[in-house]
């Protein structure tokens, strides 16, 4: 009961409007599913899941629906461990990469035991650290000889909006972007301003969760 009344105070607090009616679907699960737009998803899809942490039924339910390749990516060791065991296919392609707005060594602050997500940015609680390799995206898309993106999931812990901005700068071509903003670690204002150079770049707002997690659909598409 009480995290719906946080999820319902945090709608009130980082409220933007949705700015398009889309036919939307759910994939995966509770925890780790997003919204998508299906229309713009088909079996030869370039989809990209950035932030995989202990769950893949997103990546497994693109997968299913859609009969294309998924390609994720996830430095840190607690998600690598877990994928170890994980029942992902071959249609799942993981890569020991972290996504960021440069290319070279980037250091993650370990979650405290029992927690899942490291981070970029420094909690309070924050303890450990580790650096690991992580790459922009047009370095990534160029290794897998890639020019546009169908559907880009980012759940990375803080380092969004660098990133957001940097595919901005970029002019990287993505039908669908999916983004989680992590409120512990970013303000409002910090928020609303990514939201607006987004749709300054084209993008329309079609789904909103929980205040933070975001499907935005560009209008080219």
């Amino acid at each position: 009961m009480m995290k719906k009344i946080k999820n319902i105070i945090r709608d009130l607090y980082y409220r933007t409007k949705i700015d398009k009616k889309v036919r939307l679907q759910w994939l995966g699960s509770e925890y780790g599913g997003w919204f998508v737009c299906p229309d713009l998803v088909k079996d030869d899809s370039i989809v990209y899941s950035f932030g995989i942490g202990d769950d893949i039924s997103f990546d497994v339910g693109i997968i299913n629906k859609f009969d294309c390749n998924v390609r994720g990516y996830d430095p840190t060791p607690v998600s690598l461990e877990f994928l170890k065991n994980a029942q992902k296919g071959k249609k799942f392609i993981i890569n020991e990469v972290g996504l960021s707005y440069y290319d070279g060594l980037e250091t993650f602050f370990l979650p405290q035991p029992g927690n899942v997500s490291c981070s970029v940015v420094k909690k309070d609680e924050s303890t450990e650290s580790v650096d690991l390799k992580v790459m922009k995206l047009s370095t990534i898309m160029r290794e897998n000889n890639h020019s546009s993106i169908d559907l880009l999931k980012m759940d990375i812990e803080g380092g969004e909006i660098k990133v957001l901005d940097n595919i901005i700068e970029e002019q990287i071509n993505i039908k669908q972007i999916l983004v989680e903003y992590h409120p512990k670690v970013l303000t409002k204002s910090l928020v609303n301003q990514s939201v607006n150079r987004l749709k300054k770049y084209g993008y329309k707002v079609v789904s909103i969760r929980h205040g933070k997690e975001y499907t935005f659909v560009h209008v080219d598409h």
